[in-house]
């Protein structure tokens, strides 16, 4: 009996098709159309899934999973028409009623496989897309659920700090600078206090100022001390301003400037910085580059002395009170 006739008598078309499929030039068309579209949503999965789900998101994991279902038909429809075209040759013998069974068999599993793969794939990858641009969208609300729980341990700020978190970038350059849950590393402290301080953290860039005025994980570099001093400054941070106004009270680093010293205090005095206002008590006490005022120096000094200042409490005890 001849192919054609043999192919009329099948009641069922779906061994007619599965036949073609297999044995007929569109098969290796189809069988590279489906590997390549299942290598470009595995990698795609890959991607997508695992990187939100890492981060905890596991209501994307629906949409993922859903996707993974499509790419896994397509998969092993993939290998369906491979392997029976492999093996076309016992497939093609219909005139054993097993083979009948087992071409009919094929062409019922691997159409439905496709065509259930292909409407989870235009459903699930969409979704996927949407799913990130729903995750970037809150980074910020992301951003600031790491903030709060990465003083909770080392892994915590280091983890927060490599995904750009400007303040856990300080606080780790803290814990190494001090020891805290790592071994202490000067120069660890001074990366990441820049990574910080490059972000526009203000108490970053004093700390690496401080680094660089100390020569702290870093050659000294006085020049780079004072552009990141005064740009803490110019974001009113207070340990700044005392420690380039004691520069320039002192003429250390820098030539001496009094008024811009007085200034300085002056600023970080206003925000309670206890330094600051010792300095500036004194100054008012003994007239330097400021007019003389007890009163004033009285109570600039008390308000350091009621946070601890030592010397502060020295200097109100020789002022007599």
């Amino acid at each position: 009996m001849s192919e054609p006739t043999q192919r009329k008598r099948c009641s069922n078309p779906l061994p007619v098709f599965a036949h073609n499929l297999i044995g007929g030039p569109w098969g290796w068309v189809c069988i590279t159309f489906f590997l390549v579209i299942t290598i470009c949503c595995l990698l795609l999965f890959f991607d997508w899934s695992f990187g939100a789900m890492i981060e905890s998101d596991w209501k994307a994991g629906e949409i993922y999973r859903g996707t993974a279902v499509g790419m896994i038909l397509f998969l092993l429809g993939g290998i369906a028409v491979i392997i029976c075209r492999k093996h076309r040759m016992q497939i093609e013998a219909v005139r054993n009623p097993l083979g009948k069974i087992v071409l009919s068999s094929i062409g019922g599993v691997i159409v439905p496989m496709l065509v259930i793969g292909s409407i989870t794939l235009l459903i699930g990858v969409p979704g996927s897309c949407g799913v990130c641009l729903v995750n970037n969208s809150s980074s910020t609300e992301a951003e600031s659920s790491i903030a709060e729980s990465y003083h909770d341990s080392f892994k915590a700020c280091q983890k927060a700090a490599k995904q750009g978190n400007a303040e856990a970038q300080l606080e780790l350059g803290f814990r190494y600078q001090k020891g805290d849950g790592v071994k202490k590393d000067s120069y660890e402290a001074f990366k990441w206090f820049r990574k910080s301080a490059e972000q526009g953290n203000r108490d970053a860039q004093t700390a690496l100022a401080a680094a660089y005025a100390g020569g702290i994980g870093i050659s000294q570099n006085i020049d780079e001390a004072v552009i990141w001093f005064n740009r803490a400054i110019a974001q009113n941070q207070p340990q700044a301003q005392y420690a380039l106004g004691t520069w320039y009270f002192k003429g250390d680093y820098v030539s001496k400037n009094l008024p811009r010293a007085i200034e300085l205090f002056q600023k970080s005095a206003s925000q309670g910085y206890a330094g600051s206002q010792f300095m500036l008590g004194c100054c008012y006490a003994y007239g330097i580059g400021i007019e003389k005022d007890a009163s004033k120096a009285k109570a600039l000094l008390k308000r350091a002395a009621e946070q601890g200042h030592v010397e502060a409490k020295k200097a109100l005890s020789e002022l007599g009170n």
